[in-house]
């Protein structure tokens, strides 16, 4: 196992599968991609007990594990294909300098604008934001997935090639 670690399952996996690598994940970087959704209203937001998944991923593993939240506003079906272009910007937040900037880096690798979205408690905002793209790809009928892009940022990096 590398260095960095992704993690991107459904909510329900989310306590179980955190309990399995929790070893494994021991000194390193976790980027924790999960959205605490509940089907079938997955166009709802859902805060879960701990507010957030990657501030109950952050809990369950500890100190040692450095946690980022980033790529909830990525549609799956975007970095799926390395052809697609993707036309959004990606949020990280994280409390810890390394998981922070790691995070940002892979970010900007994919050929994407990384902000810097503060602290890790923002990861309930990241997370929120899903569901709301969720519904919003539902309603305007949106066939790739909808993104963000923040504007108005003129010392924001600028993404890499891809």
């Amino acid at each position: 196992m590398g260095d960095v670690v992704i993690l991107t399952v459904p909510y329900e996996a989310h306590a179980d599968t955190l309990r399995a690598i929790k070893d494994c994940v021991f000194q390193k970087v976790l980027i924790d991609v999960t959205v605490p959704l509940k089907p079938p209203k997955v166009g709802r937001v859902h805060l879960p007990d701990g507010k957030a998944a990657a501030l109950e991923a952050s809990a369950l593993l500890g100190e040692s594990t450095a946690v980022a939240a980033a790529l909830h506003h990525v549609s799956a079906s975007h970095l799926a294909d390395p052809t697609h272009p993707i036309e959004c910007d990606v949020l990280v937040a994280a409390d810890d300098p390394r998981a922070k900037a790691t995070a940002l880096d892979l970010v900007r690798d994919l050929g994407l604008r990384g902000l810097d979205a503060g602290p890790l408690a923002n990861a309930i905002a990241l997370e929120s934001l899903t569901p709301v793209l969720i519904h919003l790809n539902r309603l305007y009928k949106s066939q790739e997935g909808a993104g963000i892009v923040f504007t108005d940022l003129p010392n924001a990096p600028r993404p890499r090639s891809r």
